[in-house]
């Protein structure tokens, strides 16, 4: 998949063989990596009185300015802003719904000395916890192999949200969705299909399609004796489809939360 490409007039000097120099105007691409901010949204209210409020900072760590690229409020799409040197700074977030919470941010090629932050915290409890790390994904990250995420606990003290996202934003994409005991051999003990839903709104291009599911619990089958934790495996079923996809763990006394990420 290329990276987005933006073209831009600047000028170039040209050799011609009667010994002067003419300027002339050559468009040249400037292309952009993507990475996807997962938990990009305003505050937002929780069960159990909790309030979570997430954040994210970014620091240019290159010798040259790299433009970036977010949504921000603006009546139509913003340019790109270059970011200086060593500068650190807070992204803003649009304060986007719950219901598809992620963020695509583009940063000018090559982006590996560009470095992110991203938390989420429970303002009610803020005395007691920073909060919890969010992992900032690049492109390269989103796969269309089968997901696995490990060491998840089934128990009830504990509430449970799988989230998958496709950073090209498909109309089509569909995942599976399967559960097996662990420690095993993976054999799958319940599934379910998750269709994801594609962007939409003022600004398609920052946002992913997206899907999320509370209820892993139920895909045990009665009487089934999965122990105390399990295996989740998230599998593309679209052709070329490229995911990534988490688990948050919550408890439901502390509002503590857990990330369980692809590794």
């Amino acid at each position: 998949m290329p990276r987005n490409v933006k073209i831009v007039r600047r000028l170039a000097l040209t050799w011609i063989p009667a010994t002067f120099m003419i300027s002339v105007a050559v468009a040249q691409p400037i292309t952009y990596d993507r990475i996807l901010l997962p938990i990009a949204t305003g505050e937002v209210p929780g069960a159990f009185g909790s309030l979570w409020r997430p954040e994210a900072v970014v620091h240019n760590g290159d010798t040259v300015a790299r433009d970036f690229d977010a949504d921000q409020y603006c009546i139509a799409e913003c340019p790109p802003r270059a970011m200086p040197p060593g500068q650190t700074g807070h992204v803003l977030f649009r304060g986007e719904p719950a219901d598809n919470p992620g963020q695509i941010v583009f940063v000018e090629h090559p982006s590996n000395l560009v470095a992110f932050e991203s938390r989420v915290q429970d303002l009610s409890r803020q005395a007691q916890t920073w909060g919890t790390e969010i992992p900032v994904v690049r492109e390269d990250e989103f796969v269309s192999r089968p997901i696995e995420l490990l060491n998840v606990p089934i128990d009830d003290r504990f509430r449970l949200m799988l989230r998958v996202y496709d950073i090209d934003g498909r109309s089509d994409g569909r995942v599976r969705v399967s559960v097996y005991s662990f420690p095993g051999n993976g054999t799958s003990i319940g599934d379910l299909d998750l269709s994801l839903i594609a962007p939409s709104g003022r600004h398609p291009r920052y946002k992913p399609a997206y899907a999320q599911f509370a209820d892993v619990r139920s895909l045990i089958p009665s009487g089934f004796n999965a122990g105390s934790v399990i295996g989740v495996r998230v599998t593309p079923l679209t052709p070329s489809l490229r995911v990534w996809a988490f688990v948050s763990v919550t408890n439901n006394e502390t509002q503590h939360v857990t990330t369980i990420t692809p590794q």
